[in-house]
């Protein structure tokens, strides 16, 4: 959100309990709390609406309640617009930690209906370190999760990144994506990726990562229902000898394809 924007909770009755955080992450010098280290946006019976992507640019704790037993902290951006774009602007920024949550496209209610596919729009575009819990991703045109690291390209390193207990559903291309030189030693466990479009997992980092119990379920062109002679599928690498990733007590259901290495698979 531009300076002076809210997220803004809407209901029946029209908007109410504006919430403005954006000062406060862009580094509005009158904002009382610029140098805060904590963001809370609490669980509510109604979205809260951003009227564009959500950046987070300097080291942060971003949080919500995302529980299946009490109210969730959801967040709604316009279809076609990243929902939260998480990157280095400082040269201090180390680690944006980011938890319980949910993030949607639009108002996606029809599990049947895909945005047109993207390769630049996310539901969590990263390219900084991050550590990640307890957060859904549903229904965006590229990636639910999207990592990309590259120090000499555009000074970007995701390198050691931690991603747990989260979900990637829905997506119009990969549930979880990561990328580049930068882009290695990172743990992803106990990840949900399934309903995407193409694959579930792809990873294409310079020397490998490491995904533990990570599910993948129904993944695959046009899903549901991906097809065995479709691109797409399960978890794929791509690198060859030198991604070393590793895949530890992984489980699929349906999809296409359960696991791909092509050195020259475009993403």
């Amino acid at each position: 959100p531009a300076v002076g924007s809210a997220i803004r909770i809407a209901n029946s009755t029209g908007i109410a309990n504006a919430i403005t955080t954006a000062e406060f992450l862009h580094g509005n010098p009158d904002y009382p709390y610029r140098n805060a280290y904590k963001v809370y946006v609490p669980g509510n019976r109604y979205a809260y609406y951003l009227n564009s992507t959500l950046l987070l640019n300097k080291s942060i704790e971003f949080f919500g309640d995302n529980s299946y037993y009490s109210n969730q902290t959801i967040l709604r951006v316009p279809v076609n617009t990243t929902g939260i774009s998480i990157t280095s602007s400082q040269s201090n920024t180390r680690q944006v930690y980011l938890h319980d949550l949910k993030i949607v496209s639009g108002d996606l209610t029809d599990n049947s209906v895909y945005e047109p596919e993207s390769s630049t729009i996310h539901g969590i575009d990263i390219s900084t370190v991050v550590h990640i819990n307890n957060v859904s991703v549903y229904g965006f045109p590229g990636d639910g999760f999207h990592l990309y690291g590259d120090l000499i390209v555009n000074s970007s390193n995701v390198s050691f990144s931690r991603i747990t207990n989260c979900e990637s559903h829905h997506n119009s291309r990969h549930g979880f994506y990561i990328e580049g030189p930068d882009a290695n030693g990172c743990t992803f466990e106990g990840f949900d990726s399934r309903l995407n479009k193409v694959w579930g997992y792809f990873d294409a980092s310079g020397s490998g990562n490491t995904y533990i119990s990570c599910d993948s379920h129904n993944n695959g062109p046009g899903a549901p229902g991906g097809t065995p002679s479709s691109p797409g599928g399960g978890y794929h690498t791509q690198g060859g000898e030198s991604n070393t990733s590793v895949f530890l007590g992984g489980y699929m259901e349906q999809g296409a394809d359960l696991y791909s290495e092509n050195t020259n698979a475009a993403p």
